[in-house]
């Protein structure tokens, strides 16, 4: 099941049905939605004709289909690697599918390079495109593929689609700061430490909003011990100040009350200062400054104009 997708995947088998299906396609959207899923499904369906076929595809083994994929950068050395898979025509069946996902992590050189190959590729081919960040692909990219934008899967479906067996405010919790995305759902779901970080800024601001200026302290040094959770924390942040600014009190959200208490000493002036200040502190630590030492500026900014 992919959720939420069905209107995406119906319009492009129709397209295979009737043989107009086009080269090169894009798969954009939030993190978790369903894009790596629908492609490779997509794939398989154009490459297997028979049961054999499709136990081929599902080892990893079939001739007529490439899987890119890197943790870091894509390099020019993999597109010469599609370049090569190209020139050959498909083995078992009348295409050739090309999967590349996370292409924002493809390199200038690298994308330079497959855009000639999109530009000259045979009949016989298909590139997919999946990336949550099509802002970092080359304008020439994007005009040589058919963008399908995919929107975030509404709350309601995802909360009726996780594991019944756990608690229901924990689904409640995990659907309401899933941010459209089942696996990030799933995700917080099954680690408790991810659900309980997720409630961080709820303690942050209460300990501003109260003048605690102790209490603000120990939460900053208890959750900054490295960059990567020193981000997660201040996108937590932005998330419980998003849900202020918009009164974007879901069915799913637990701490109401909590918020409503927020938003009666942060006026949105205010919440404006403090995401500017929340963005400043990311360009900051990914510009190597200690991450403690930023978060500790920052939030003792954002004590100063909440408080006065």
């Amino acid at each position: 099941m992919i959720l939420g997708l069905d209107d995406q995947r119906k319009d492009i088998l129709r397209s295979i049905e009737k043989n107009r299906l086009v080269s090169s396609i894009l798969f954009s959207g939030a993190e978790g939605v369903g894009k790596k899923k629908l492609a490779i499904s997509i794939a398989k369906k154009i490459l297997c004709s028979t049961e054999y076929l499709e136990k081929l595809f599902d080892s990893g083994t079939l001739p007529d289909y490439l899987y890119v994929e890197e943790e870091k950068v894509i390099k020019v050395e993999r597109i010469e690697e599609i370049i090569n898979f190209s020139s050959i025509k498909p083995m078992y069946s009348d295409k050739k599918v090309v999967l590349i996902n996370d292409a924002h992590k493809l390199n200038e050189y690298a994308q330079n390079k497959l855009l000639k190959t999109m530009e000259e590729a045979p009949l016989f081919l298909h590139i997919f495109l999946i990336t949550h960040r099509p802002s970092l692909l080359l304008d020439t990219i994007l005009s040589r593929v058919v963008e399908y934008s995919f929107k975030p899967i509404d709350k309601d479906i995802i909360f009726n689609s996780l594991d019944k067996s756990f608690d229901e405010d924990k689904r409640k919790i995990a659907a309401h700061f899933s941010s459209g995305s089942f696996k990030i759902a799933k995700e917080i779901l099954e680690d408790d430490e991810k659900l309980k970080f997720l409630l961080v800024p709820k303690d942050i601001f209460s300990s501003i909003v109260k003048s605690d200026e102790f209490a603000l302290f120990d939460l900053i040094m208890e959750n900054s011990d490295s960059d990567e959770k020193a981000l997660e924390l201040i996108y937590n942040s932005k998330m419980w100040l998003r849900d202020i600014i918009m009164d974007s009190y879901s069915t799913y959200f637990m701490h109401r009350d909590i918020l409503d208490m927020h938003k009666t000493f942060i006026d949105n002036e205010k919440l404006v200062k403090c995401l500017h200040l929340l963005d400043e502190a990311v360009i900051r630590i990914n510009s190597s400054i200690n991450a403690r030492a930023v978060l500790i500026n920052c939030f003792a900014k954002m004590y100063m104009e909440i408080n006065g």
